[in-house]
């Protein structure tokens, strides 16, 4: 069953094809690849999903309702967490400041709450420093948590940013080119952290240009081009479709099969 579905998108800029009636399903616990060059519309495509952009049509379902017109803070609310390709974190803030952001608080609004309130607050808090600092070590990254986030290197960096995603605790994670510009320890880490998410049940979508990771990591992969879906398969499908391998091999322009 299909935790997640992507149903005929279509999306222009100024006559522009972008998403073409794009179509897929993501099955739950399943780690999952979209990919294509440049300009294939993928980031278009999480944008959708997200909430960040409204497609001219089609709809986004997720675990069997639409979610098309709800507002990005609505659908990481339902349960998709995103990341972004320009790392999006608040570099002035300590590195479990970070993380502490994306905890939830949830307060009753009942005259017991309202007399005690300050008690639940603080002990809120505990709850929430606990859980910062266990997606910190998940990560490998508890022993930086007192440090500012604007000090910390590029691969750190994104290590946080996964962190913060984790401490939302979505079902569905889309990860927005998780291993770009990493060194092939951190690349490593990195997907060893994924499929510790996808053994506790979770759900991923990524976007990736490296193919190793993508032939590694991925139990299903979307293969995109000028907008239009080329193929939709494993792994050693996709790598063996001849209308990816022209894609990318820049061979012709491929054409929806």
């Amino acid at each position: 069953m299909n935790v997640l579905e992507v149903r005929n998108l279509f999306k222009n800029y100024d006559g522009v094809k972008a998403v073409e009636n794009v179509s897929f399903g993501i099955p739950k616990g399943v780690i999952a690849a979209l990919i294509g060059q440049n300009g294939a519309g993928k980031t278009t495509v999480f944008n959708i999903i997200t909430g960040f952009l409204k497609p001219d049509s089609g709809c986004i379902i997720f675990k069997n309702k639409d979610i098309t017109s709800m507002a990005p803070y609505q659908i990481t609310q339902r349960g998709i967490g995103r990341t972004f390709q320009n790392i999006r974190i608040f570099s002035q803030l300590s590195v479990l400041e970070n993380v502490m952001l994306a905890t939830k608080y949830g307060h009753s609004e009942s005259l017991w709450a309202a007399l005690f309130r300050g008690r639940e607050i603080r002990k809120k808090d505990r709850q929430n420093q606990e859980r910062a600092e266990s997606c910190l070590m998940l990560v490998g990254m508890h022993d930086k948590k007192n440090e500012l986030a604007e000090d910390l290197s590029h691969g750190q960096r994104k290590l946080l940013e996964l962190a913060r995603i984790i401490a939302l605790d979505p079902e569905v994670f889309l990860l927005d080119e998780p291993s770009a510009g990493l060194f092939p320890e951190t690349i490593s880490k990195m997907c060893e952290i994924i499929h510790q998410l996808r053994d506790s049940g979770k759900t991923i979508l990524f976007i990736s240009h490296d193919i190793n990771v993508v032939m590694g990591l991925a139990e299903k992969v979307i293969a995109l081009n000028y907008g239009i879906k080329i193929a939709e398969g494993t792994p050693s499908e996709t790598q063996n479709n001849e209308a990816v391998i022209n894609a990318y091999l820049g061979r012709r322009r491929a054409i929806a099969p």
